[in-house]
C-alpha cells in the first residue's frame, strides 16, 4: 500500500483521543472529524476512521494531493476521496469513471467480476492498466 503521510489512517483505524488540527465537519446532520485528509467519526474507546462522506466540504486539502483531470472537470485526489473546488473550499465527491489515479489507499481488495480483475476500494472499481510505464487504476464504477 501507498504511504500517504503521518497522519493518515487506513479506514476501521481508531484512535482514542482527537488530534488537536482536527476541525468538524458536518454531512447531513452526521457530525465528522477531519484532519489532513482523513475523516472520523466518534465511536467506542475514541475515534474510528471512515471513508471521506460525499458532501463534505474542507477549506484545504492535505499536501499529497493530486489533480486528476476527468472529461474537461478538474477533480482532486487524496487517500481514495476525490474532491472538487467551489470557490475557495473543497467538496468530497463520488469517484469520477475515467479518473486515473496511481495510488489506492490500504484496503483496496483485488477482486474478479465475470472473469476480470479489477481493485476495489470504498465500494469504487479501479481497472489496473498502464501509463506511461507507470501502473495506474482507472475508475470504472461505483456501488
Amino acid at each position: 500500500p501507498y504511504y500517504w503521510g503521518p497522519a493518515w489512517h487506513p479506514v476501521g483505524f481508531l484512535l482514542t483521543t482527537m488530534v488537536v488540527t482536527a476541525v468538524v465537519v458536518s454531512v447531513e446532520n452526521k457530525k465528522y472529524h477531519y484532519d489532513k485528509g482523513v475523516y472520523y467519526e466518534q465511536a467506542p474507546g475514541g475515534y474510528k476512521v471512515v471513508p471521506a462522506p460525499v458532501g463534505a466540504t474542507v477549506s484545504s486539502l492535505p499536501e499529497g494531493a493530486v489533480l486528476v483531470p476527468v472529461d474537461g472537470q478538474s477533480y482532486y485526489y487524496y487517500g481514495g476521496a476525490f474532491y472538487t473546488k467551489n470557490g475557495s473550499q473543497y467538496t468530497v465527491v463520488p469517484p469520477p469513471v475515467g479518473g486515473v489515479v496511481a495510488k489506492l489507499p490500504e484496503g483496496a481488495n483485488e477482486v474478479t467480476v465475470e472473469g476480470q480483475k479489477y481493485m476495489e476500494y470504498n465500494g469504487t472499481y479501479y481497472q489496473p492498466a498502464q501509463h506511461e510505464g507507470e501502473n495506474v487504476y482507472e475508475v470504472v464504477g461505483a456501488e
